[in-house]
């Protein structure tokens, strides 16, 4: 399974994958505004997945 990690800011976020090991497959940035490219991304990851959201209140 993979694990996938969310650091999110104003206008885009950052994001790491990792396999069931804890190693890091993949680490990219994406920009809220391309909201196609973002859908797609996660449309090829194998699924099932756990995505993670780090807590935040202010930018």
């Amino acid at each position: 399974m993979l694990h996938v990690g969310l650091d999110v800011h104003k206008h885009f976020s950052r994001l790491e994958v990792m396999d069931g090991e804890g190693t890091t497959v993949d680490a990219r940035k994406v920009y809220h505004s391309d909201k196609a490219a973002i859908q797609e991304y996660f449309s090829h990851l194998p699924k099932p997945m756990t995505i993670t959201i780090e807590s935040t209140r202010n930018w």
